[in-house]
């Protein structure tokens, strides 16, 4: 399907396509989700629940290695799962602020109310605006729906959570010099970890950023055939 054909199709149906677009990426983000949490966390056993308690001696090995999930049914976070070696992982994380971990130094009473509201406002404007759009422009009317559905996805989160799932891990390994650069610079070799609610928003975006720098051309009357004059 050509990109006309494609613009021609989601305007004849945009109400349609917005509830597609946002009810799939909410499902996979909320899939994704549910997975992670069963494949890269267990339930912590009675030994290891014990060393939380006063007095318990934290020395003894259960009470070593990976931190416990208080937040989620106290479990324990597995290992990493590399996917691509050197670039590409699973690595659940737990995150109560927004993106990048910006709003983290507010306090918990008021970030999370404030995340809540600044979510559900954009998710409302958002599809507002995507219902009010005059120009039939495929980029837009698919940008729009994923940024909702990233922000209905991480919105349930923080409703149910009070935090947001993490799990999608980018890091370099290699060549040495690109490491070197990044941790010189960063103090990281990974990229902050994300979900697909966060990759709907930043696809949804760089759509926006695409259709700002090459705009659509405007369409060209209809050609008007030459007025010659008539013999009297």
């Amino acid at each position: 399907m050509t990109s006309g054909g494609m613009t021609a199709f989601i305007w004849k149906n945009r109400i349609a396509w917005l509830i597609v677009v946002v009810v799939v990426g909410v499902g996979l983000d909320q899939a994704s989700k549910a997975w992670a949490f069963q494949v890269l966390t267990r339930p912590a056993t009675t030994a290891e629940l014990a060393c939380d308690l006063p007095g318990a001696r934290k020395h003894q090995p259960e009470c070593r290695g990976s931190p416990r999930v208080t937040e989620h049914g106290y479990r324990v976070v597995l290992k990493d799962v590399p996917v691509v070696d050197g670039v590409f992982g699973f690595k659940y994380a737990e995150n109560p602020a927004a993106a990048f971990s910006m709003t983290g130094s507010l306090p918990v009473w008021f970030r999370r109310p404030f995340l809540l509201l600044v979510s559900m406002i954009a998710s409302i404007g958002i599809a507002f605006w995507y219902l009010r759009l005059k120009e039939k422009d495929w980029a837009i009317f698919t940008a729009f729906p994923l940024i909702i559905a990233g922000a209905i996805g991480n919105l349930i989160d923080r409703l149910r959570l009070a935090f947001v799932i993490d799990f999608l891990d980018v890091y370099l390994s290699a060549p040495a010099s690109a490491v070197a650069w990044l941790v010189r610079n960063a103090n990281t070799n990974h990229w902050p970890t994300f979900n697909i609610a966060d990759s709907c928003i930043v696809v949804g975006a760089l759509l926006v950023v695409f259709r700002t720098m090459k705009p659509l051309r405007p369409q060209s009357a209809t050609a008007q055939p030459p007025v010659t004059d008539q013999p009297a």
